[in-house]
């Protein structure tokens, strides 16, 4: 890391590395949990057990809108005790990525800009 970068990196407010952690940290935490709902789904395992059943339930809402796109073949839709490569968790988890990278890139574009209003007020 070169001196400029460190010192850039250094001025940052608190409240924008703060909610740049918040962001990453719930953008992973989806993913994770999309991941495990992927991975569970494409070994059969059903959603009576607790813990299964606890990331299908936190996950279903994510997942819901992108069956419509990635439908299930008709008989596996409701069982889940059938290993089914379920394309929906992840496109879902595509959707978490690409929004969490949106509102990072706006972030950064929104302090660019105060920054450069900032140093321009300044002299």
């Amino acid at each position: 890391m070169n001196g400029r970068q460190s010192s850039v990196v250094n001025r940052l407010p608190l409240v924008l590395r703060l909610s740049s952690f918040v962001l990453r940290t719930g953008a992973a935490f989806f993913t994770t949990l999309l991941l495990l709902r992927f991975g569970m789904r494409a070994l059969g395992v059903r959603p009576d057990v607790a813990f299964p059943g606890f990331i299908y339930g936190l996950t279903a809402p994510i997942v819901q809108p992108f069956y419509s796109f990635f439908p299930l073949p008709a008989p596996y839709g409701e069982r889940f005790d059938i290993a089914v490569v379920e394309t929906a968790s992840l496109a879902a988890v595509g959707f978490v990525t690409v929004v969490t990278l949106a509102i990072f890139v706006i972030g950064l574009i929104f302090s660019s800009i105060t920054e450069h209003e900032r140093r321009s007020t300044k002299i």
